[in-house]
């Protein structure tokens, strides 16, 4: 009797095995209504397009550089069936009360916005969710950020059909709305085209994220000025993050101020204000008559120290609140400062070519400070080839250089790291620095290295530590092998 229960056993594992076999591999798979509904709505690209086309005043999908690549959407039923390989790990609440109607592709996309593994959402997750779980649209969008963010990782560089169809839903519902005079200016409407702005900045697509930063400034005039939004902390903190993010990528002014009362009292509530009211002395020696240069990077080389303070607190690099009232707000006293261009008119030229190095490689510096907590929408190669642009003219040779060495180190170093980690990424970036500007900077590097007889990282660091300037472990971990390389060859 054991024997034939064993029997009946075995053969009904085998007949389970071979009914997943069959669905795993014949092309003729039969389809829940369910699943036939998901698939419908994935299936033709040109049903997208149309909805694209149709009233988009705000970004036309037609006009993004990107093409749409058509591929089959993951076939989530038969990854449920097979207990090994779920991934849900209970992250998702199936009871919670979405704004859309739910299917197992969105509650797929979802699990991936609430994975902490997943670098690109950690830190703006818990910021996002309110104003995605607010709005329809804001949603569709959400869930196109995390198609198209899965679809960088198989290693595509191409808009796939899941996350253009989610975009052209959002389009939709954001377009028939601002044809209504209340509807059309809601918290939930700009909280909507800022989404939007995150989405073209994953994609790099610049040209668009300004259509709909200018979408936004018009809506808050129509609603009266900044002073509408003043009640809704969340909103006017994403409005924040990404105008700061697009605006850094551009080396332009921000189009928004800084909530100075919200920052204000984050700092206070975390005690960081003992760190960032003071001016370091490094920076009011270098540029004594520029007060607003001085508060910025004095406010760097406070960022350095709390950084340092708080790296080994459990959960500090994914805090959303740090990002956005901490860094952000650092980088938007920078990308507000005089360029290079009108602070040449000025009596000494080196003097001005000095502030526009030191500028660029805070920026920088912040910018990987940034994608530490986890926030990567900031690509490197515009600030880098500025930066790169500067340090190679003459003024920066000019005597004027010769006491402050070890600033100079220090603005090449920033360069030299933003020059391997543009080098070493492939899934987004579609340019990285030319070899020339890699010899250029490691030569640059070694002529300082002898000029200051430098002679170990450990020196170095010992340097920018009697100065104050921005370093941290944590941050520039992965390069200094290199850079011990390069000192060996000095």
């Amino acid at each position: 009797m054991k024997e034939i229960g064993k029997s009946r056993r075995h053969a009904k594992y085998e007949k389970h095995s071979y009914e997943l076999s069959v669905a795993q591999s014949s092309t003729r798979k039969t389809v829940t209504p369910a699943r036939e509904q998901s698939v419908r709505q994935f299936q033709s690209i040109n049903e997208c397009d149309e909805q694209c086309d149709s009233a988009d005043v705000l970004a036309p999908l037609d006009s993004r550089p990107n093409e749409v690549q058509r591929e089959r959407p993951p076939d989530w039923e038969t990854i449920l069936s097979d207990p090994i390989s779920r991934k849900w790990g209970g992250r998702i609440d199936y009871f919670k009360d979405y704004p859309i109607e739910m299917n197992i592709h969105f509650y797929g996309l979802m699990d991936h916005v609430y994975d902490t593994s997943v670098a690109k959402f950690k830190s703006g997750r818990d910021l996002w969710l309110p104003i995605v779980l607010a709005d329809p649209a804001a949603f569709h969008q959400a869930l196109a950020l995390a198609s198209l963010n899965l679809n960088f990782l198989r290693g595509a560089r191409t808009v796939n059909v899941e996350a253009a169809a989610h975009h052209a839903s959002a389009i939709k519902s954001v377009n028939e709305r601002l044809m209504h005079p209340t509807l059309g200016i809601t918290d939930e409407i700009i909280g909507t085209i800022a989404s939007f702005g995150c989405y073209y900045l994953m994609m790099e697509n610049l040209s668009q994220w300004r259509v709909h930063i200018a979408g936004i400034r018009k809506i808050i005039q129509l609603r009266g000025g900044l002073d509408s939004i003043r009640s809704n902390s969340s909103l006017r903190l994403v409005l924040l993050w990404i105008d700061v993010c697009g605006a850094s990528a551009q080396d332009i002014t921000p189009s928004f101020p800084i909530p100075v009362d919200l920052i204000t009292q984050f700092n206070e509530d975390f005690n960081y204000s003992q760190y960032l009211k003071g001016n370091f002395r490094l920076w009011t020696t270098v540029f004594p008559d520029q007060p607003r240069a001085i508060e910025a990077f004095s406010d760097i080389s406070a960022l350095s120290i709390i950084l340092n303070n708080q790296s080994s607190v459990r959960g500090f690099w994914e805090s959303p609140m740090f990002v956005c009232q901490c860094l952000f707000p650092i980088a938007h006293k920078l990308l507000s400062l005089p360029r290079y261009d009108a602070a040449s008119r000025a009596t000494d030229a080196t003097l001005s070519v000095m502030l526009e190095s030191c500028r660029h490689a805070a920026l920088l510096y912040i910018v990987l400070v940034e994608q530490k907590f986890g926030v990567y929408l900031i690509p490197t190669e515009i600030q880098l080839a500025k930066l790169i642009a500067v340090l190679s003219l003459k003024e920066n040779h000019d005597p004027n250089w010769r006491p402050f060495e070890v600033l100079r180190l220090w603005v090449v170093l920033i360069a030299w790291v933003c020059s391997y980690n543009a080098s070493a990424k492939s899934n987004i970036t579609t340019t990285s620095p030319s070899p020339s500007t890699d010899e250029w900077v490691a030569k640059e590097l070694k002529t300082l290295f002898r000029v200051l007889q430098l002679r170990s990282v450990e020196d170095v660091l010992m340097a920018f530590s009697n100065l104050q300037l921005p370093w941290n472990d944590d941050v520039f971990y992965m390069p200094l092998e290199l850079f011990r390389e390069i000192l060996d060859q000095c």
